[in-house]
């Protein structure tokens, strides 16, 4: 399972997953201190799946 952000522009920005991980559900809580104001996106790899959402960043 892979976890990144990326910026705007698609530049990688943050890994914050990568490992194996077994079925179920899982949270993660991401730190904002080193990420500027803006529009990211998070993407969610498991196998040949795959996830994107916008995640917006106020400060």
């Amino acid at each position: 399972v892979n976890l990144d952000i990326f910026d705007i522009m698609g530049r990688k920005i943050q890994r914050i997953v990568n490992e194996e991980q077994a079925s179920g559900f899982y949270r993660i809580n991401l730190s904002t201190n080193n990420i500027p104001s803006g529009i990211y996106f998070a993407r969610l790899q498991a196998g040949r799946d795959s996830k994107t959402i916008k995640v917006t960043v106020m400060k």
